[in-house]
């Protein structure tokens, strides 16, 4: 991938964004790379010398990187000092699933009380805690592969999975003004934990979606594709207008058919379908090579 600058950020700036020293060691692929539709991670790869980034939009990973690494050095340096420590920080588990050798890194394994819990540290928008505050899908099904990892390379029974929040446009003027905004920058969510024959079941199936899909990719060109929640695709709306020029709708709605008894003979319906933003955006990072985008767009 070829870095770019710009807007002209100083140097060091750059030199910090070209670091990296992430690693997902032997294994195939990682916990993230599983959880994440098969067509951005295949597309990813095979694209991945002709992709750009500005260093402009790495600040928020930077940031993150930053907090992650002051979060570890706490633990350790609370590791030290107790001969039985409470914290295990960025232990990467590795398991053979389907034969794949898989991994993942996790944040933070602290024993409580003698019940082992799991932190993962989430670096974002107030708006995405205020938008999901019970956590966002990915969330939940990230920490709990992690739980069944835990089990099945340390047999040990993960009974409480949480994210850290750390707010980065956090406001307090905001929060006084909208009580469902987050309380403080820092916000603790638990996550549904699931039975460990429901996290097998899941670690699997990523694991065969991914397998079919490098099978087929490699035998036809062809790949799967992505859902609409992995598309993160807005709610359709039917909106209804007094005539065909009215600039604003009179009333919108979810169902066509509230829409439609609504309108009567005497409005028009229009159809506003569900925009997909990770795809409008291209927050996946491979839009323009990516077939099922295009086609949607020219439909």
């Amino acid at each position: 991938m070829e870095l770019t600058n710009k807007h002209n950020v100083p140097d060091i700036i750059v030199r910090a964004a070209k670091r990296d020293t992430y690693s997902r060691g032997s294994s195939i692929k990682s916990v993230t790379q599983l959880i994440n539709p098969p067509r951005i991670d295949i597309l990813r790869r095979k694209n991945f010398h002709r992709m750009t980034e500005d260093v402009s939009d790495k600040l928020w990973m930077l940031m993150g990187k930053s907090i992650h690494s002051l979060l570890e050095q706490a633990a350790r340096e609370e590791i030290i000092k107790k001969r039985n420590p409470t914290y295990i920080v960025e232990e990467r588990l590795f398991a053979d699933i389907l034969s794949w050798n898989v991994s993942g890194a996790i944040d933070v394994q602290r024993l409580n009380t003698g019940a082992w819990g799991l932190i993962d540290y989430k670096f974002t928008s107030a708006y995405a805690v205020m938008s999901e505050p019970d956590g966002k899908t990915d969330w939940v099904t990230q920490q709990n592969f992690y739980a069944w990892l835990m089990h099945e390379c340390k047999n040990i029974l993960v009974e409480k999975i949480q994210i850290c929040v750390i707010v980065r446009d956090w406001s307090r003027s905001s929060y006084m003004k909208d009580k469902k905004y987050p309380a403080a920058p820092i916000v603790m969510i638990d996550l549904p934990l699931w039975t460990l024959e429901k996290q097998k079941e899941y670690v699997y199936e990523r694991v065969r979606l991914h397998q079919e899909a490098e099978l087929s990719y490699g035998l036809s060109g062809e790949l799967p594709e992505c859902s609409d929640r992995e598309r993160w695709c807005q709610v359709s709306k039917w909106a209804v207008y007094k005539t065909k020029e009215s600039q604003r709708a009179t009333r919108v709605f979810n169902e066509e058919a509230e829409a439609r008894e609504f309108a009567g003979d005497a409005m028009i319906v229009l159809h506003r379908p569900g925009t997909p933003s990770r795809c409008e955006g291209n927050y996946c990072g491979v839009a323009e090579w990516c077939d099922q985008f295009k086609g949607g767009k020219n439909e």
